[in-house]
């Protein structure tokens, strides 16, 4: 089989089972389902990626050490 691509794709041929670039590259079928697979999960990654930043600062944790000895209830120690 073979055809020619044009407009956006000029340049650009199927040639028997692969996908030929203008600068003459053979991509398989195989071959370009793992490229696109792993642009699939780099954009997932930098999207979790951008939600952990936009997250950084709700996450702000406030720690107050209180001794127990210390606190009274009605002018009376508690407990």
């Amino acid at each position: 089989m073979q055809y020619d691509f044009t407009e956006d794709w000029h340049g650009w041929k199927l040639r028997g089972g692969f996908l030929v670039s203008p600068d003459r590259q053979h991509l398989t079928r195989e071959r370009l389902e793992g490229l696109l697979w792993r642009d699939a999960q780099e954009l997932r990654l930098a999207g979790l990626r951008s939600r952990r930043e936009a997250m950084k600062p709700r996450q702000m944790v406030r720690v107050v050490v209180v001794e127990l000895d210390e606190i009274r209830q009605r002018g009376k120690l508690a407990g």
